[in-house]
C-alpha cells in the first residue's frame, strides 16, 4: 500500500512538471509561456513586441518572389517527368532496351536512366536531345518569364528596329512607308514588315525585320513569296510598281553575324547587295535590288547601317 501511495505521487509529480501557463497581456497580444522542469526560465511573447526585442521571423513562403522561385521549378518538374515518360513510353514501343536506346543516342545506360525518371535537369541539353534523335522525337524549349512581359520584351526590340528603319527610309524625299501590312491571296497568308513606295520611280520596296536569324530556309522562303505578291499587295493601294526590291534588315548582334556566315552562300545567292549600298539605293531607286544589312541593335538614334566589321562578312555592314 505505502507502495503504491509514493507511485501515484511520483506521477503527479511528473505531470506537474510539464504543466504550462499561458497569460495573455491586452487583447491580442503575445503569449507568455512559462515551463517547469527542462524547459524553466523560456519566455516567449510579451505585449507589444517580442520579448528581448528580437525582430519578428519572415515566413519564406510569405516571399512572392519566393513562390514564384517554387511556382516555376514545379513546373519545370513536371515537365521533365512527362519527357521521361514519352522517352519511356516510344523506346518501349519500339521494343528497346535502356541500353539499347544508350547505345543508339551515344550515352550511358545511366543518362537514359536519369531521363526516364525524370532528373533532366542533372543532364546537358546536348544528351537530352541526342536521346529524343534517337527516338525521332522533335525536343522544343520554350521560355517563359513573368507571364506576357518576355512577349512585350520581344516586341519592344522588335519595334525599336522597325522605328529606326522606317526613320532611315523616310530621311530620304519621295519615300513613305506602310508598316504592318497583312494580306490574304488565295489562301495564302501573311504580313509584310514594313512596304515603302517611291512614286517618281514606281519602286516598291518590301522590307523583312528580324531580330534573330533561326531557319535561314524558311526565311528566304518567306521573301521569296512576298516579293511575287508584292505587286498585287501594292495594287490595292492604287501603287503600279514598275520596279519591285526586297532588304532583309537584321539586328546587329554576335549571334546573328554568326548564323549569316554559315549560311553566306544561301544569303547572297537571294540578297547580293549589303548594307553599304543601301543609303544610295534609297537615294536613287532607279534599279531593282535586294540586300541584307545589320542594324545597330535596339538604338532609336541609330542613323543608317551598322558599320562594325566582322560577323557576315567586311562587305555586310
Amino acid at each position: 500500500m505505502p507502495g503504491l501511495v509514493s507511485g501515484l505521487l511520483s506521477l503527479v509529480s511528473g505531470l506537474q512538471s510539464r504543466l504550462r501557463v499561458r497569460v495573455a497581456c491586452g487583447a491580442g497580444a503575445g503569449r507568455v509561456r512559462v515551463a517547469c522542469g527542462a524547459r524553466a526560465g523560456r519566455v516567449r511573447g510579451g505585449c507589444g513586441a517580442r520579448a528581448g526585442g528580437a525582430p519578428p521571423k519572415i515566413n519564406p513562403r510569405a516571399d512572392p518572389r519566393k513562390r514564384e522561385q517554387r511556382a516555376w521549378a514545379q513546373t519545370a518538374r513536371m515537365d521533365d517527368l512527362h519527357f521521361g515518360a514519352v522517352i519511356r513510353a516510344i523506346r518501349k514501343r519500339r521494343g528497346l532496351c535502356q541500353a539499347d536506346l544508350a547505345r543508339l543516342s551515344g550515352v550511358s545506360h545511366a543518362t537514359i536512366s536519369l531521363v526516364e525518371r525524370g532528373h533532366c535537369e542533372k543532364l546537358s541539353l546536348v544528351s537530352v536531345r541526342r536521346i529524343a534523335s534517337a527516338l525521332d522525337v522533335r525536343t522544343e524549349f520554350h521560355a517563359r518569364w513573368r507571364g506576357g512581359e518576355l512577349d512585350r520584351l520581344l516586341s519592344r526590340r522588335h519595334s525599336i528596329l522597325a522605328e529606326s528603319f522606317a526613320a532611315f527610309v523616310l530621311a530620304n524625299p519621295g519615300w513613305v512607308v506602310e508598316a504592318e501590312v497583312s494580306f490574304s491571296i488565295y489562301g495564302e497568308r501573311g504580313t509584310i514588315d514594313q512596304l515603302a513606295w517611291h512614286q517618281g520611280t514606281a519602286h516598291l520596296l518590301v522590307v523583312e525585320l528580324k531580330t534573330a536569324l533561326v531557319d535561314i530556309n524558311e526565311l528566304l522562303g518567306t521573301l521569296d513569296r512576298k516579293r511575287r505578291l508584292a505587286r498585287t499587295i501594292a495594287a490595292e493601294r492604287g501603287w503600279q510598281p514598275a520596279l519591285v526590291s526586297v532588304w532583309l534588315i537584321v539586328e546587329d548582334t554576335h549571334t546573328n553575324r554568326r548564323h549569316a556566315t554559315d549560311h553566306r552562300v544561301l544569303l547572297r545567292s537571294r540578297l547580293p547587295l549589303d548594307g553599304r549600298q543601301l543609303r544610295s539605293f534609297l537615294v536613287r531607286p532607279s534599279v531593282a535590288a535586294s540586300g541584307l544589312a545589320f542594324w545597330p541593335n535596339a538604338n532609336p538614334r541609330s542613323a543608317g547601317p551598322s558599320r562594325r566589321a566582322g560577323g557576315f562578312s567586311q562587305e555586310a555592314r
